[in-house]
């Protein structure tokens, strides 16, 4: 069972949380993590978020995407500077990963 509770809105309407019953504080997300058999937050359980525990590469390789997708879906209209400041943002993401792999690669030899 999930207790729900809802807040207004400054513009109208309410905005609906679930309480954790571990911690009794409203959450958007409740998550089951392995080998337990009740949801709660991500608070509650005291766990990180798959984000948080990424290293630096991987959090880049992951910029890298989400830009290549956000480019893809901008509108033949889009203005060049901002086109190119996305452009420019992956590129520099890009180039960290290849210093990295380098780095990484001459501490091998």
């Amino acid at each position: 069972m999930v207790w729900l509770d809802c807040l207004p809105m400054r513009f109208g309407g309410e905005r609906w949380y679930a309480l954790c019953p571990m911690t009794g504080r409203k959450c958007t997300t409740l998550v089951m993590p392995p080998g337990r058999s009740r949801f709660a937050s991500v608070k509650g359980w005291d766990v990180a978020y798959g984000s948080q525990r990424e290293c630096e590469i991987h959090r880049a390789h992951r910029a890298i995407y989400n830009g290549e997708t956000r480019l893809k879906a901008l509108s033949k209209y889009t203005r060049k500077p901002t086109r190119q400041r996305l452009k420019d943002k992956i590129m520099s993401r890009q180039l960290f990963v290849w210093e990295q792999t380098d780095r990484i690669a001459s501490m091998l030899e």
